[in-house]
């Protein structure tokens, strides 16, 4: 899997992909804007919004706003791919559970 590429912007979604990412058998076309990995501010001390699930984060908030699949099977691909570019175990599972309880589709 080739790594998206990314810069960083201002405004509220301070990362736009620059090139279309081919990812899970999906194409998230360049000029998606999002906000990496949403980390309570408190908690960002220890998990960097743009660290270990930042990669996975982009997957997320595209497929989430536009609905291409289910909210289960993109929380699961959430997963799968913040385990393949290196975040560790209890991070990932951690950061499942938390986008199967507070994330939604179809936003912003």
């Amino acid at each position: 899997m080739k790594n998206p590429v990314t810069r960083k912007i201002e405004g509220s979604h301070p990362w736009e992909l620059v090139e279309d990412w081919g990812v899970l058998g999906e194409t998230i076309p360049k000029g998606l804007k999002f906000n990496g990995a949403s980390i309570p501010k408190w908690l960002q001390w220890l998990i960097k919004p743009d660290g270990s699930l930042f990669i996975a984060s982009i997957y997320h908030d595209f497929m989430l706003r536009n609905g291409l699949l289910t909210k289960y099977q993109v929380d699961w691909g959430f997963y799968k791919l913040a385990r393949k570019t290196g975040a560790n175990l209890l991070l990932s599972v951690s950061a499942l559970i938390a986008v199967l309880i507070f994330s939604r589709g179809n936003y912003d």
